[in-house]
C-alpha cells in the first residue's frame, strides 16, 4: 500500500511540472545554480 501511496505521489510530481512550467524553470534554475551547472 505504501508504495502504490509513493508512485501516485511520483506521478502527481511530475504532471504537476509538466502543467506548471514556470514553477519546473524556477526549480531547475535553482537546482543548477545550487550544482554549478552553467544554464544553457
Amino acid at each position: 500500500m505504501a508504495i502504490r501511496k509513493l508512485v501516485k505521489g511520483r506521478e502527481n510530481a511530475k504532471q504537476y511540472l509538466i502543467d506548471n512550467e514556470k514553477d519546473r524553470d524556477e526549480i531547475v534554475n535553482k537546482v543548477q545554480s545550487f550544482l554549478g551547472v552553467e544554464k544553457e
